[in-house]
């Protein structure tokens, strides 16, 4: 039944696809996206914004719960999930995140609410809080799309949430400084 769901974002793996949403959604499909099934729902009292998948069966989802975020880990392909602690200078309650990007089979980053950046380089077990993305005179903003090409070259797609204005930043250091 798709009439109680909210769909927000999806990743390929070859023919192999997820998709998560709202209250918990995650489907799964095999077959090139023709045909999609339910797997075990995530935890329902969060909202996913954004999954990546580095195979077929390792990946992340991430996103919001009330005032702070979520991320949530498989190696299973879906079936089941470890939530993963990421903890930066403002505590665990600093607002969703809102993508996810994985370089290789170690390397993510997680971006989100203003500017925060993320990254991890052992598959999430332990992360560091890179240059928080800054845009000058801003009150409020969130980096809203982000995508590396390898471990040093990266892109991220930042919003002024106060005026209809839109940046992208780039980084040739992992992280470390945004231009």
């Amino acid at each position: 039944d798709n009439e109680n769901m909210q769909l927000t974002n999806f990743d390929f793996i070859g023919l192999t696809a997820y998709a998560v949403g709202d209250n918990g959604t995650l489907l799964k499909s095999l077959d090139g996206g023709d045909h999609w099934e339910a797997l075990p729902m995530l935890p329902s009292y969060a909202f996913y914004l954004a999954v990546d998948f580095v195979n077929p069966d390792t990946g992340i989802v991430a996103g919001g719960k009330g005032t702070g975020h979520i991320v949530m880990r498989t190696l299973d392909g879906g079936q089941t999930w470890d939530s993963l602690s990421i903890k930066t200078s403002e505590g665990t309650s600093d607002g969703s995140f809102l993508d996810v990007s994985f370089v290789d089979e170690s390397t993510v980053y997680i971006t989100g609410r203003q500017g925060k950046v993320v990254s991890s380089t052992d598959y999430g077990d332990t992360w560091q809080e890179k240059t928080q993305i800054k845009i000058i005179g801003a009150d409020l903003w969130e980096s809203t799309a982000l995508y590396f090409q390898n471990a040093d070259t990266g892109w991220i797609a930042s919003n002024l949430l106060s005026a209809q204005a839109a940046y992208i930043h780039r980084t040739n250091d992992g992280g470390d400084s945004w231009n």
